[in-house]
């Protein structure tokens, strides 16, 4: 059930950074390899438009999240020159909270892992009225504290799940 909502709502995310003028993001979810997850696939495949690509992971193959570090329910999050720039876990990777919204935002923004070639043409303006949005949205709100002093650490490692994700910011969830 946790996985379908999750879906659901990255859907709802992509929707709402594209509204914002984050585009050229590539959205991925990985369906576990156990047989309940399989048979659940279809499922999955209908909690997200076709922006969002659904990937059912062959039983015979290298479990992907094995390979990438990563476990059930969490996010990884690569630049658009497929450096790993933030994996969150459980549960910072729940999408009622803003840790994944605000990592991709970062990971769009902002150079945490060195220049990167691929760019967008209007970035700075995009990137500089979200940053203008947040700060009128929090003014004369009193922040809520980060669970257990937690800040969105980044990573910065050259692994890349997917070719394609070259050029375009990349995040995937495992489901």
């Amino acid at each position: 059930y946790l996985c379908l909502l999750q879906a659901s709502r990255l859907e709802d995310l992509r929707v709402k950074l594209e509204n914002e003028g984050l585009v050229n993001i590539s959205y991925v979810v990985v369906n576990h390899q156990s047989p309940h997850s399989q048979k659940k696939f279809h499922l999955l495949q209908e909690s997200v438009s076709d922006h969002i690509t659904v990937y059912q992971q062959d039983d015979h193959q290298a479990d992907v999240w094995t390979t990438l570090n990563g476990n059930k329910d969490d996010f990884l999050i690569y630049d658009r020159c497929g450096r790993l720039v933030y994996h969150l876990g459980l549960p910072y990777s729940f999408l009622s909270f803003q840790y994944v919204e605000e990592a991709i935002k970062i990971a769009y923004c902002e150079n945490n892992c060195g220049n990167c070639s691929y760019t967008e043409p209007d970035i700075d303006n995009i990137c500089e009225n979200i940053t203008k949005k947040e700060d009128e949205n929090l003014a004369g709100i009193e922040p809520e504290p980060e669970p257990s002093g937690v800040k969105l650490n980044v990573v910065c490692t050259n692994i890349t799940a997917k070719g394609h994700g070259i050029g375009h910011l990349e995040v995937g969830e495992v489901c």
